[in-house]
């Protein structure tokens, strides 16, 4: 019986390798990509320790993810910062609780994975992949998986956690992931990491085990959530994907006339509406008339060292432009103290590194006033 079950699910990974699959819509929309993988879950070390050794790598794990989640909480906007606030609860019990299992002679990831078996929410999901990778030294980021990769992204996972979502660059623009058990609409799903997606109107779909087992890095890919069935192509032929980009041309219009709309009931007042951007991906909504702030700290979060004045200026020219009648920042927040503490990098103070990168840039008008503050 179970040699025919994995018969049936080579079949349907074949043919979906060469086609369309449907799934569950979980946040609507419609994207056009090529797909990068999130890695899995590290592998165990297999070296064999003391007690006193696996409790040193437990503490230094606990020590590594609470300081992750609270940088992760001081990071996000409010609205989206509550949601991680749960899991420094979960941590906390958590903590005991691994202690137990670790003095009972088990390996940190085991103690890990067996505390966490049960898994009620995807916090506490969250919580078991970042104490593994910390455990492991790794790094689970769609960011070193981008290095190298131009263009639009779908993000392919076996398990989406709302860390993944929180933390994703704006040129990933659909998400497909692996559903368990009995599918769903898309408004009986409430996780942490569908609550940031349907936020950020990331597109969203859950689709079969087997059918992201067939996706490769690169793939081509279109995903439509539109109607309550997904609809997931891999390497699609050129009618279909000329298809999927009229229908994501007119979801754009539509959107950029619904932001246009927004600023009508202003004029009268005289007020001008400004966005703060976080990101050299980010768009500028059409109804904004400019940059309130750029927070260049967020340009780098993703770090591990400190980024180079040339890096620093690349990301200024690369920053989003409300268009050449609107306005640049009028000032930028430029804090590296986040991103060069765990590396020891440079002591400067943020105004000296910001008047830096802005001679390097003093050959662009619009970074040559660039000053430290307000």
């Amino acid at each position: 019986m179970q040699t025919n079950d994995n018969a049936r699910q080579e079949d349907s990974t074949v043919a979906f390798a060469h086609g369309h699959e449907a799934g569950s819509s979980v946040v609507e929309g419609i994207a056009i990509g090529r797909a990068v993988r999130c890695e899995s879950d590290p592998e165990p070390s297999g070296v064999t320790r003391t007690v006193k050794e696996e409790r040193v790598r437990l503490a230094r794990a606990l020590r590594r993810t609470r300081r992750g989640v609270k940088e992760l909480i001081r990071l996000l906007p409010p609205g989206e910062a509550d949601l991680f606030l749960p899991e420094v609860a979960i941590l906390a019990e958590l903590a005991p609780l691994l202690s137990a299992r670790v003095d009972g002679g088990a390996t940190v990831e085991e103690a890990v994975n067996d505390a966490t078996s049960q898994v009620s929410t995807d916090l506490l999901l969250d919580a078991r992949a970042r104490l593994l990778d910390a455990v492991g030294d790794n790094q689970r980021s769609v960011e070193t998986r981008l290095e190298g990769r131009d263009g639009d992204r779908v993000l392919v996972t076996e398990s989406l956690t709302p860390s993944v979502v929180a933390v994703l660059p704006t040129r990933v623009v659909a998400i497909v992931t692996a559903a368990e058990g009995t599918a769903q609409t898309g408004g009986e799903y409430a996780s942490h990491a569908v609550i940031l997606a349907r936020g950020r109107r990331i597109p969203l779909a859950f689709v079969p085990a087997h059918v992201v087992l067939a996706i490769a890095d690169d793939d081509m890919m279109i995903v439509d959530t539109r109607a309550s069935i997904a609809s997931v192509w891999l390497t699609p032929n050129e009618s279909i994907l000329a298809e999927a980009q009229r229908r994501l041309e007119e979801l754009l219009l539509g959107r950029a006339e619904e932001e246009a709309s927004v600023a009508a009931p202003l004029e009268h007042l005289g007020l001008e509406v400004h966005v703060n951007v976080g990101s050299i991906h980010e768009r500028i909504p059409a109804s904004a008339e400019g940059i309130g702030l750029l927070r260049t700290e967020l340009l780098f979060s993703a770090h591990t060292s400190a980024p180079s004045e040339v890096e620093q200026c690349a990301a200024l020219r690369c920053a989003p432009s409300p268009g050449p009648s609107k306005a640049r920042p009028s000032w930028c927040v430029c804090s590296m103290r986040e991103a060069t503490s765990r590396s020891g990098g440079c002591n400067r103070p943020p105004a000296l590194r910001l008047r830096e990168a802005s001679r390097c840039c003093s050959c662009t008008p619009e970074f040559s006033t660039l000053s430290s503050g307000p």
